[in-house]
């Protein structure tokens, strides 16, 4: 007997929602998340990282068209300082100590989970017939001075499961474990409607930019926006979001002490040929730029936001250098590249120089009057940033090893470009992703948000830009809802291995789709309930059911119980309104 029957792997949203579901789905036996960062906390990426700003598209901006765990996270965590329930109305910011307190309380709740903090894979262990993963060895790890995490000097622990959940980030069962995954956007074709679309680089797969979150201060937004609204357009063309104490026919009732604002974003300063964020882009050798930027407020009622707005360029989200000299350590990352822990040293290093810190204040006041007085926050001398990396690409799974190329990102994918750009709007419209629907575990829905994968892309006659016109164009009409089928979260390789997080079984530009926080939501309640439904079913027939090879009746069953879970898997209320 295993010691677990579900092992989970990672620390984001898709991480935390695999580990409930399939918690809910077992009547015996435990569940294991692993945590591989160095907090103590839960959320990832949308806690300690600092992006406290979920994208959603659509209808009014409470509606979480999701659905599941997303919305059952967000729909009421708008407190006060104090504890206090400020408002049902959940906006699009929030305080990251906040979540990551709720998901404690979450998965706490769960006394079939245990969580092993402050740890990663260093090994893990697979049997045949057919080919799965037994176990995973487990050690310690902590960030040293120079910002490096590192293991501890300790023997790693060996635990034992039947059904392994790689929700993480870096893919890292999901590209060792005898898997077929592709690097970035390695699935591109090398050329679109004339345009060169793939360098040198493609070899191996250049990944999207990364970006450093850090705190800012002293920003003051607009004046509220008439009753029944909730955004406004500045002069400078930067969109500003307000949450409200109440709603009712009459309209909304705002705060009344200027807090009102939540969260804002434009792409104001890109285009100035002779500004201080051109001038900061320019100087630093394609390694770091300033982007469009979006922000919240770490809270209703705090003084302080997250920003995200400094790229990183040229970073192997794969690698490790705690894994260096390892099998973990990828053998093909590109030249110039730096892995995740000097990435983000480096970056903290840029915000904390006295000469570069000057030049970032400059850039971000130059992004219009609210800012005229903005600040970085420090404390203990150093610059605030968010304890995690930004990621926004690493491997994506493709179906048949043998076939990964090139212009491949429409045959080797269980969710391609074609479903991806011209999916349906409605629950009838047969959109290109129609095929999908029998087999729909959920449905994600946001714009093709592809970020720019080198410093050129930006560029337009020497200035710089913010939109598809750094990428594909093809990406511009890509914004109605995408079944996900349930193939898109499996390996025909390993039977026992799911995958909700940036390892799932789709295309790059598929992607660039499904990697906001609500649509990685989506994926983690889909594939916890099916981890759970098949752990259950082993531990008490001699028959098992592998993850890799469901039958319609066993994914029948599993769209029953999300449906029964409030997950959406139509589009029957979807609009562009």
């Amino acid at each position: 007997m295993s010691d677990y029957k579900v092992i989970v792997y990672g620390n984001g949203l898709q991480a935390v929602f695999a580990a409930c579901k399939a918690a809910s789905q077992i009547t015996s036996g435990k569940v294991l998340l692993v945590v591989p960062d160095t907090t103590g906390k839960l959320g990832g990426i949308v806690t300690v990282g600092g992006q406290n700003y979920w994208d959603q598209e659509g209808t009014a901006r409470a509606d979480f068209q999701q659905k599941g765990s997303f919305y059952y996270t967000f729909s009421d965590y708008l407190f006060d300082k104090n504890g206090n329930k400020v408002s049902d109305y959940a906006g699009k910011g929030y305080s990251t100590d906040t979540l990551a307190q709720k998901f404690a309380t979450m998965v706490g709740k769960r006394t079939n989970i245990e969580v092993m903090y402050r740890t990663d894979i260093c090994d893990f262990a697979t049997t045949g017939s057919p080919y799965r993963i037994t176990s995973v060895t487990l050690k310690g790890i902590e960030r040293n001075s120079s910002g490096y995490i590192v293991w501890k000097n300790e023997t790693g622990v060996v635990k034992t499961g039947d059904i392994f959940v790689d929700a993480s980030e870096e893919g890292r069962l999901a590209r060792m474990a005898n898997t077929s995954v592709t690097v970035g956007r390695y699935d591109w074709p090398w050329s679109e409607n004339g345009k060169q679309l793939l360098d040198g680089a493609d070899s191996t797969g250049r990944q999207q930019a990364a970006t450093l979150m850090f705190k800012i201060k002293g920003v003051v937004p607009p004046a509220a926006p008439p009753s029944g609204t909730d955004r406004i357009v500045d002069a400078n063309g930067a969109e500003w979001d307000y949450f409200y104490r109440s709603q009712d026919a009459s309209g909304s009732t705002y705060r009344s002490d200027g807090k009102c604002c939540e969260s804002a974003g434009g792409r104001v300063g890109l285009v100035n040929p002779n500004g201080p964020i051109k001038t900061f882009n320019d100087s630093h050798s394609g390694r770091y730029a300033f982007k469009g930027y979006n922000m919240a407020r770490d809270g209703y009622d705090s003084d302080e936001w997250w920003i995200n707005t400094l790229m990183i360029f040229h970073v192997d989200g794969r690698a490790n250098e705690r894994d260096v000299g390892t099998k973990f350590y990828p053998n093909n990352v590109v030249g110039g590249c730096w892995n995740v822990d000097k990435s983000w040293a480096e970056a903290n290093n840029l915000l904390n120089n006295t000469t570069e810190r000057t030049a970032i204040t400059e850039c971000i006041r130059s992004l219009g009057p609210q800012f005229t007085n903005a600040e970085l926050v420090i404390r203990n001398g150093k610059v605030v940033t968010g304890e995690v990396l930004y990621l926004r690409e690493t491997v994506h799974m493709s179906d048949v090893s043998t076939d990964r190329a090139h212009g491949t990102e429409d045959t080797n994918y269980h969710i391609t470009m074609t479903a991806s750009k011209g999916a349906g709007q409605h629950e009838n419209d047969k959109g290109t992703d129609f095929a999908y629907k029998p087999t729909a575990v959920g449905v994600i829905r946001y714009g093709t948000d592809m970020h720019p994968y080198k410093l050129e892309d930006m560029k337009v006659n020497g200035n710089y830009v913010w939109g598809t016109e750094y990428t594909r164009a093809s990406s511009a009409d890509a914004r109605n809802p995408v079944y996900v089928p349930y193939n898109a979260l499996t390996t025909r390789y390993v039977a026992n291995l799911l995958l909700p997080g940036y390892a799932a079984n789709m295309c790059s530009y598929a992607w660039a789709k499904a990697r906001v926080a609500p649509n990685l939501a989506v994926l983690g309640d889909a594939a916890g309930v099916a981890a759970g439904y098949c752990a259950e079913y082993n531990a008490s027939s001699s028959t098992k059911k592998w993850p890799y090879n469901l039958s319609s009746a066993d994914i029948t069953t599993l769209r029953t119980r999300l449906k029964g879970q409030d997950v959406r898997l139509d589009k029957k209320s979807y609009s562009n309104s």
